[in-house]
């Protein structure tokens, strides 16, 4: 916890499984993590290694066959996975927020931007038809959407990539949320409206108060706006740090692989190295560590699954190796 700060969202040993085919998923495996008020984590990691599960787990939003089966999630010290859906609901779009990561997927196409906006205004501040009318406005225009009039009635067909990402994101931001969850909000778009995008949820950020779980796989992204970072691998938290140090010295192997398998823009010239192999599928997690048959500097004693333990101060780390 930061000086001075509150722990706004305390996640204790989740774990999330789905039942498949092939047997238990533990896509989510113990994962544990605390994000202060007003502060932006960012949680990062390879596709299929539980981000987005652990955001949903949050919402409570866990798709069939998916279930939370362990662990606490606490917000302003109240335990989510306690609470009746009637009163989750209310959470949802009030004082947590959710950015998904395919806004054309989740914008309705039947009603108009506007009215989505409106919608929550009405549900969750409980403003009449005209002033949520008023406020959804003000909401599209914060975000940055020329002309909000406008584009209040139409529909997220007519829009642009960077502007259904705007649109949910002022969906979002209606409820005067404590807590976003920001999934992948950059993906699939181009460099410039990843930093508009980027910039906006900085300024809001700024002006809200309001904290950001940020879910990505883009370690650049973790750069410009998180204060502190948690490394999934394969379901489980191998690595947090505050963002300066996890910079300066990643130190768990998948680690310095993502590091490793970036572009370096000092010197182009230099050939980027990438992870060998890919995520296991949850189904197939190995034993003991869930890196080691990836790790360049894997031993015997890797098969002993690894804990979180402190190397400096804030900084943890689960490798046997570092």
């Amino acid at each position: 916890m930061s000086l001075g700060r509150a722990v706004l969202l305390r996640v204790q040993g989740l774990a999330t499984h789905f039942l498949t085919g092939e047997g238990v998923a533990p896509a989510v495996d113990g994962v544990s993590f605390d994000l202060d008020d007003g502060q932006v984590l960012g949680l990062v990691g390879e596709s299929g290694c539980g981000k987005s599960v652990t955001a949903l787990s949050i919402l409570r939003l866990v798709p069939s066959p998916g279930r939370i089966v362990g662990g606490k999630i606490l917000f302003r010290e109240r335990n989510l996975l306690d609470l009746p859906e009637e009163e989750m609901r209310r959470l949802r779009g009030g004082s947590i927020g959710m950015v998904f990561q395919e806004p054309a997927a989740c914008l309705n196409p039947v009603l108009t931007i506007g009215s989505q906006v409106a919608e929550v205004l009405e549900v969750h501040r409980r403003l009449p038809g005209r002033e949520a009318r008023r406020e959804a406005v003000e909401c599209l225009q914060r975000v940055g959407i020329p002309d909000p009039e406008m584009r209040y009635g139409e529909y997220a067909h007519r829009l642009s990539g960077g502007m259904k990402q705007r649109a949910m994101i002022a969906i979002a931001l209606a409820g005067k949320p404590s807590l976003l969850l920001a999934d992948e909000p950059t993906t699939a778009l181009d460099v410039t409206i990843q930093a508009q995008i980027l910039d906006l949820l900085r300024r809001l950020r700024e002006e809200t108060g309001m904290a950001i779980l940020l879910i990505t796989h883009n370690l650049g992204v973790v750069a410009e706006l998180a204060d502190s970072v948690a490394v999934l691998y394969a379901g489980k938290v191998v690595e947090r740090a505050p963002v300066a140090t996890l910079f300066a010295r990643p130190a768990h192997p998948y680690t310095v692989g993502l590091f490793r398998s970036l572009p370096d823009l000092q010197d182009p010239g230099k050939r980027f190295e990438p992870i060998p192999g890919s995520v296991p599928p949850p189904t197939r997690f190995p034993m003991g560590c869930r890196f080691r048959d990836r790790c360049p500097i894997a031993a015997e004693v890797c098969a002993e699954e690894p804990r979180l333990r402190e190397i400096e101060p804030g900084h943890l780390v689960a490798c046997h190796k570092v």
